[in-house]
C-alpha cells in the first residue's frame, strides 16, 4: 500500500495505532488524527519523514503477535516487560523480568541467545512496544504475546 497525505490512519492496519502515536511519534493528544497529512502536521515532521516511519512501522509489525502453539519449556524465551515481575506456571520458564531501566542492559543478555524470544506483559501494549523495539534492534525471531494467551 502506498502512504499518500490522504491515506486515512485506519487504513494502515497498525496494531496498537494509539500507543505508536504516544510512542513514535510523542503525540499525547491524538483522537482527532484521522490521515497522514494531519498526523504530520500534529507532529512536526516533514510529510516524508512521516510517511518513511509508517512505512517502517508496517514492516515490523507484521505478524508480530504470536499465533503458534506455545514452545515447550527451554524453546524460546519468555520475556517479561511488565512493572513488576508476574507470577506464571513453569510452563513459562525461563521466564526473563526486564523492567524500564534495565531494558537495555538486558539486550546484550539477549543478543547471545537464538531462541525465539516471546514478550509479555500484564498490559498488551508494553508487550507490542517492547517487541516493537526488539525488532527495532535487529532482533529477528521476536514476537508479542497477547494477555489472553496466558
Amino acid at each position: 500500500m502506498k502512504i499518500t497525505e490522504e491515506t486515512l490512519l485506519e487504513e494502515l492496519k497498525l496494531p496498537y495505532l494509539e500507543t505508536i502515536l504516544e510512542e513514535v511519534f510523542l503525540l499525547d493528544s491524538h483522537q482527532s488524527l484521522k490521515t497522514v497529512g494531519e498526523l504530520s502536521s500534529k507532529s512536526g515532521l516533514l510529510l516524508d519523514e512521516t510517511k518513511s516511519r509508517l512505512s517502517k512501522l508496517q514492516k515490523q509489525s507484521k505478524n508480530i503477535q504470536y499465533k503458534g502453539e506455545l514452545p515447550p519449556a527451554g524453546e524460546c524465551i519468555y520475556l517479561d516487560v511488565s512493572l513488576e515481575k508476574m507470577s506464571l506456571g513453569k510452563s513459562f520458564q525461563p521466564l526473563k523480568h526486564l523492567c524500564d531501566h534495565e531494558f537495555k542492559n538486558g539486550l546484550l543478555e539477549l543478543k547471545k541467545s537464538e531462541h525465539l524470544i516471546l514478550v509479555l506483559s500484564s498490559q498488551d501494549t508494553r508487550s507490542f512496544s517492547a517487541a516493537m523495539y526488539l525488532r527495532d534492534q535487529g532482533f529477528q525471531n521476536v514476537f508479542m504475546l497477547e494477555r489472553r494467551l496466558f
